[in-house]
């Protein structure tokens, strides 16, 4: 679905953070086993890992959804994502382990980006 929406459209705004998918969900599952954010060895920071890889599989399964039949609007495909795939719950798992991390930035991508403020309380409670 997501080569088809990057076809249609000429355009995709997956690959800021310049990692492989496979490996922003390694990073991520990893992560999420651990109870820690895990370094990384891309030339980021963990902390950027974590932001920039967040950022771009998020992408690639809202624009992947973009391309599905229903013409789902913004909400479902929040919703979707959110609830139903394995990327909402590994994303929803590492938000209270990033509340916790040592490193302030790691613990500000958990407090404003990873999870939207709408799904917070499936990620463990409030801000």
């Amino acid at each position: 679905w997501y080569d088809m929406f990057r076809e249609k459209r000429g355009r995709t705004s997956v690959g800021v953070s310049d990692l492989a998918l496979e490996d922003i969900a390694h990073f991520l599952a990893a992560s999420a086993a651990a109870g820690e954010v895990q370094s990384s060895d891309n030339g980021l920071t963990a902390a950027q890992t974590l932001k920039l890889g967040s950022e771009d599989i998020k992408a690639f399964y809202s624009e992947a959804a973009l391309a599905m039949p229903g013409n789902k609007d913004a909400e479902q495909i929040k919703e979707w994502i959110w609830e139903q795939t394995e990327l909402g719950r590994t994303l929803r798992s590492l938000r209270p382990i990033c509340m916790a991390s040592e490193d302030n930035a790691v613990k500000h991508i958990g407090q404003l980006t990873l999870v939207p403020h709408t799904h917070w309380h499936l990620a463990g409670g409030s801000p």
